[in-house]
């Protein structure tokens, strides 16, 4: 037999025991008499109390499973509730998001020397200069606030903010210094 058996019987004793030694005979025993004591109904503090299984679900109970890593070990699927939950009470999920709306695009023709020089789109690289020169080659991109910078070796990098307005084209002109 492997070592783990005995501590895992021993394990499954001890958490299948009663938390307290009289628990069993308690329920057991009745007075009769009219002045007889009840067992009170209100629970002490900080004991655990076994949660109710979803609708559907089989009577909580902890399973015993076999892993051959840890060995035999006991598992209850319930040990993440807090006792004091009651899962009829648990608020239902939100309402789903509304389908977003039509993403409106505009356009930027590029009118900026040296035609060779890269652009970058709010820092992603969208093409060349080049590649968005003419009225029927704009750099289409969302409506809103962009940032555009032009960069090519032996020039000062260009950075300019510009509004993109929906289903229009807006042409921007200007160059790039050469280094001195």
């Amino acid at each position: 037999m492997h070592a783990r058996w005995p501590f895992a019987l021993a394990l499954l004793g001890i958490l299948v025991a009663p938390a307290h030694p009289g628990a069993q005979a308690r329920g057991r025993v009745s007075v009769a008499g009219p002045h007889a004591t009840r067992p009170s109904t209100q629970r002490p503090i900080r004991t655990m109390v076994t949660v109710p299984p979803f609708p559907g679900a089989r009577r909580h109970a902890p399973t015993l499973f076999r892993s051959p890593v840890l060995g035999l070990f006991l598992f209850d699927p319930y040990w993440w509730f807090d006792p004091d939950v009651d899962l009829g009470t648990v608020a239902p999920p939100p309402p789903p998001m509304p389908v977003p709306g039509p993403i409106l695009n505009g356009g930027l023709q590029l009118d900026v020397e040296p035609r060779r020089a890269l652009v970058y789109v709010d820092g992603l690289l969208a093409g060349t200069v080049d590649q968005f020169k003419g009225y029927f080659q704009p750099l289409e991109t969302t409506a809103g606030y962009h940032v555009i910078s032009f960069l090519t070796p032996d020039y000062d990098p260009l950075t300019i903010g510009i509004t993109v307005v929906p289903n229009q084209t807006t042409t921007y002109r200007g160059f790039l210094n050469r280094f001195r």
